[in-house]
């Protein structure tokens, strides 16, 4: 009785699985590379770093942000302080005091989201570059990011993030996770059914912004970035991946287990105010698949006949992911280790599983907000 239920269901579940990661794949590789041109034209661009107590990394961030090869005249750089405790602020004016196109302004109301508002309501230029403040860039970042925007027309185009620098087993397995998030959206994107993005590296119209800032979910802390891709998906926007070494941010791992757990159920969390029904179904596949692979010791239990179906979808499973994360790798020139593939394919599961979990029933918390401001 047990064969004839779950068996027809790991099949279903499974091959949808499949089926989505190898749509992911084929879209991250019909996407073409983008080349900077010498002689191409820019588009004035405006950058908004909101941040709250990032003394340790202002002056790196500033450091990056002088030596950017877009001249200086087509960008500017516009930091928001969300009410931080530490020195940051007046750091950061000394910093940027003989710099014409770099200013910083103070959030008027707490919150990332506020602090994006007032940044693109304070931005002097027709496209917007969000990213944070513990991010580090490539010196042709922005001109990487205007001359595309130049060529393109886009109305939001998704930019890629990586981590770095990576040392140990732990910060190997963020990276896979990572680099699965930023890969399959880029993917996603590429077969014109974009699902993700990161504020770290996001360009926009201010004009989409404006457009979307009514029927953007307004009672999470954080989460603009996708809500704002949701929006942009739903009026049909013009949505691209800017695949370019170049257009790279670097953000680095974070260093205890507690730290990454509750910032992957932040993540997670958003999903509830997901309205995109792609979005939505993928997520559900990529649930559940996860939680039969998780379940597959107990299934060797019950019945040997299912936990073998079972075991042998996990390898596909595997063999897919294995393949859409080595493209991924390969564009961000990184190594794709097998045995720390195994052993995060392994782990998987499980971390899956509690994060959905904890994020559905648990208080989410982000630098000692609520995610979750408004329940009503």
């Amino acid at each position: 009785m047990l064969e004839l239920v779950l068996v027809p269901f790991i099949l279903v579940v499974f091959t949808i699985y499949l089926f989505i990661i190898n749509q992911f794949h084929k879209g991250f590789k019909q996407i073409k590379t983008f080349k900077i041109q010498k002689n191409s034209q820019y588009e004035s661009i405006s950058c908004i770093i909101p941040f709250r107590n990032e003394q340790e990394n202002i002056a790196k961030l500033v450091k990056g942000l002088i030596h950017q090869t877009l001249p200086c005249n087509f960008f500017e750089i516009i930091f928001i302080d969300d009410y931080s405790t530490d020195n940051s602020y007046h750091e950061l004016q000394k910093l940027i005091e003989d710099i014409s196109n770099f200013r910083v302004i103070k959030n008027i109301q707490p919150g990332k989201k506020n602090a994006i508002k007032l940044g693109v309501e304070s931005a002097l230029n027709p496209y917007i570059i969000t990213t944070d403040a513990d991010c580090t860039h490539n010196k042709n970042w922005l001109t990487t990011i205007s001359q595309f925007i130049h060529e393109n027309k886009p109305d939001l185009v998704i930019a890629p993030v990586t981590l770095q620098p990576i040392k140990n087993f732990f910060e190997q397995f963020q990276d896979i996770d990572f680099l699965s998030l930023i890969t399959s959206g880029a993917g996603a994107t590429g077969i014109n059914k974009p699902i993700m993005c990161n504020g770290a590296n996001l360009i926009f119209s201010k004009q989409l912004y404006k457009n979307a800032s009514a029927q953007i979910i307004n009672n999470y802390a954080s989460g603009d970035d996708i809500f704002l891709l949701q929006y942009a998906k739903s009026i049909h926007a013009k949505i691209q991946f800017l695949k370019n070494r170049e257009a790279i941010v670097y953000t680095e791992p974070v260093h205890t287990m507690k730290s990454f757990l509750f910032q992957r159920v932040r993540w997670a969390s958003k999903s509830k105010g997901y309205s995109d029904k792609f979005t939505l179904i993928v997520a559900w596949i990529v649930f559940v698949t996860n939680t039969l692979s998780a379940f597959l010791p107990i299934l060797l239990l019950l019945s040997k006949e299912v936990f073998f179906v079972g075991f042998l979808f996990f390898l596909l499973k595997s063999t897919i992911d294995y393949r859409i994360l080595k493209s991924g790798a390969n564009f961000m020139q990184k190594p794709l280790r097998t045995i720390t593939f195994i052993m995060s394919q392994l782990i998987y599961p499980f971390y899956i599983v509690f994060t959905v979990f904890y994020a559905a029933f648990g208080n989410v918390k982000w630098k000692d907000r609520n995610i979750i401001i408004n329940k009503n």
